[in-house]
């Protein structure tokens, strides 16, 4: 009866225990929420539920491949620290909360530029600092001084084509086509015309007899043309006969997949046999399955291309994506984007000296030039926006392959 007695007294004595440890938030695994107690906490702030969840997986996996080759910083355990951010703005708002109450030291995050920009005046006030990996809005980074980005803006790719037409493909007419009813179509349109024609009016200045050559091509026909098009316009024989009249070396049409599918055609139909340049929504593969021959030539940038291999890191992600992913195909934009935002972070802890001060980390970043990733250079210079080298690529023999790498800077014209 004694031994008995003994027993029970044990047993309850162990369940006071374990009611006082959940009672006071202890966790009996080491650290809150099961984070060593020393560990440097990186925060996933990712949709992990809803209808965006899909689509962050292989953002996830490339910052917890990151995570696994590179776990350590300032000699202490990098750990991650998970927010469901739920596919909502509300739960973006609250994942955001939660990330600056665990004391991370950075987040990323998160797929979507929405529940990026939702959560970004919060993360700004906390002072923790963010790397999106895939979000290109150019509203994610816009006024916040802690919100950074591993990918190029929508913008970007607007600078990066008008300099490849113009330098790689010696491009002096080009038209420009897009959806206005479109913002990304529209922004990016206008980019590129205008980027263009300050490389033309920069030869022009610097090349005497380019004078002569430019003033002919301007009294005959614009250099650079703009036609825009709306939504409910089925009717596009107004466009072809643009193309007629101007003859142009490019065509830049920077809209959406299925409708630059239907105008490329259209115009191979009349005899263009130009290139098309155009944007990331390209990068699909019913370009081909549904172009044919009509996509051979086409351009476009890319956020990654696993062919383009700058160091050793670059050979080290893919093997170790294949090896623990087992996928043997072509490894998602995300996952390699994701990859580097993680790169980016514990970089900028080691170049601060610290994982607690969040203005340092921040300046840290804002600090970093020519970082070499596995998507390329990346250079903040000042600018929470990257200046980073562009992965181009083109439809060759009914198959996309690497093409060229711009880094897209000029002088600028007065």
């Amino acid at each position: 009866m004694i031994k008995i007695y003994k027993s029970k007294a044990l047993i309850l004595l162990i369940i006071l225990m374990l009611t006082s440890f959940a009672l006071s938030g202890c966790s009996l695994i080491g650290g809150n929420d099961g984070h060593s107690e020393n560990a440097i906490l990186i925060g996933v702030f990712e949709p992990m539920s809803g209808e965006a969840e899909s689509d962050a997986v292989d953002e996830i996996r490339g910052i917890e491949l990151a995570n696994e080759l590179f776990p350590e910083v300032l000699g202490k355990p990098v750990e991650l620290e998970y927010q469901d951010n739920k596919s909502t703005i509300a739960g973006a708002e609250t994942a955001a909360v939660n990330l600056a109450k665990a004391g991370a030291s950075v987040s990323i995050g998160s797929y979507s530029s929405i529940y990026s920009i939702a959560a970004g005046s919060i993360f700004k006030e906390a002072k923790l600092p963010v790397i999106t990996a895939t979000a290109t809005n150019p509203l994610v980074t816009s006024g916040n001084e802690y919100y950074f980005r591993a990918c190029f803006t929508d913008t970007y790719q607007g600078t990066t084509m008008a300099k490849y037409a113009f330098e790689n493909l010696g491009a002096r007419k080009a038209l420009v086509i897009y959806n206005q009813d479109d913002d990304f179509g529209a922004t990016v349109g206008d980019i590129f015309a205008s980027k263009l024609k300050d490389l033309l009016k920069l030869e022009n200045k610097t090349t005497p007899q380019a004078v002569v050559t430019a003033a002919a091509l301007q009294a005959e026909k614009p250099a650079v043309v703009t036609i825009r098009y709306t939504t409910e316009q089925e009717d596009i024989s107004s466009l072809l006969s643009t193309v007629n009249a101007n003859d142009p070396d490019v065509i830049f049409l920077p809209a959406s997949l299925e409708e630059s599918k239907n105008i490329i055609a259209k115009i191979r139909e009349i005899g263009f046999d130009g290139i098309f340049l155009g944007t990331t929504t390209w990068e699909d593969p019913s370009l081909i399955s549904s172009l044919g021959e009509y996509a051979e030539g086409v351009v476009f940038p890319a956020l990654y291309d696993q062919t383009v291999i700058y160091n050793d890191l670059g050979n080290k992600f893919v093997e170790a994506y294949q090896a623990k992913y087992g996928d043997s195909g072509e490894i998602p934009n995300s996952a390699a984007l994701g990859f580097d935002a993680y790169l980016l972070a514990i970089n900028a802890i080691y170049k601060a000296g610290t994982s607690v001060d969040g203005e340092a980390i921040r300046n840290a970043l804002f600090e970093t030039q020519e970082y070499y990733g596995v998507t390329g250079s990346i250079t903040f210079m000042w600018s929470n926006d990257p200046v980073k080298s562009v992965v181009l690529r083109t439809v060759k023999d009914g198959a996309v392959v690497y093409c060229d790498t711009m880094m897209p800077t000029f002088r600028e014209v007065n």
